[in-house]
């Protein structure tokens, strides 16, 4: 299986950086609800639009992990 780097590059890279998450493990955590491609396809051409939300637009395409209650 490739890492989320590898699959998806600029918007890895994006997140990341950003401090959208407390934590880096968070986003590799997550699960797309929605295939690569399309994914990729929609941040390359919503990301340079006036008031992108990074997080916003995470959300909406990954699904976050399960709190393990301890």
């Amino acid at each position: 299986m490739q890492s989320y780097d590898t699959i998806f590059g600029e918007l890895f890279l994006a997140v990341q950086t950003s401090g959208i998450f407390e934590d880096s493990k968070t986003f590799v955590d997550m699960k797309p609800r929605f295939a690569a491609e399309v994914i990729l396809e929609q941040f390359n051409s919503k990301s340079n639009e006036a008031g992108f939300d990074l997080k916003s637009f995470v959300l909406e395409h990954f699904e976050m992990p399960e709190q393990s209650s301890t």
